[in-house]
């Protein structure tokens, strides 16, 4: 699947980009509070091969390679996000709560370490 076919408009079909269809399904079928979706339990994955006649598998790996969503692996399925809305890491890749825990286990100390 290229970048094109993901990010481009579906052709003059009217439909929106796997991008945007993604990116407002997300915005739209999250419960306040929350920032991802489970793609089984919140509709997604049967409203994408409705609305497309595809499975979304595919289209989601690709988008999380181009870095537009993050996806985890979760009970009955996955969770999706945004990129944006991701946990930022640190310089060195990992998140701060990590590299606190990892110094603890290291006992490497956090003043100056």
């Amino acid at each position: 699947m290229s970048k094109n076919q993901v990010t481009a408009s579906q052709g003059g079909d009217g439909k929106l980009s796997y991008l945007q269809f993604t990116k407002q399904a997300i915005v739209n079928l999250r419960k306040p509070g929350f920032k991802c979706i489970h793609v089984v339990f919140s509709g997604f994955n049967s409203a994408f091969r409705t609305y497309y006649g595809t499975d979304p598998r595919p289209v989601l790996d690709e988008l999380e390679r181009q870095g537009h969503i993050v996806t985890r692996p979760a009970k009955g399925g996955a969770t999706i996000r945004l990129a944006a809305d991701a946990k930022k890491k640190s310089v060195e890749g990992y998140s701060h709560r990590d590299t606190a825990v990892i110094n603890r286990i290291i006992g490497r100390s956090n003043k100056g370490g």
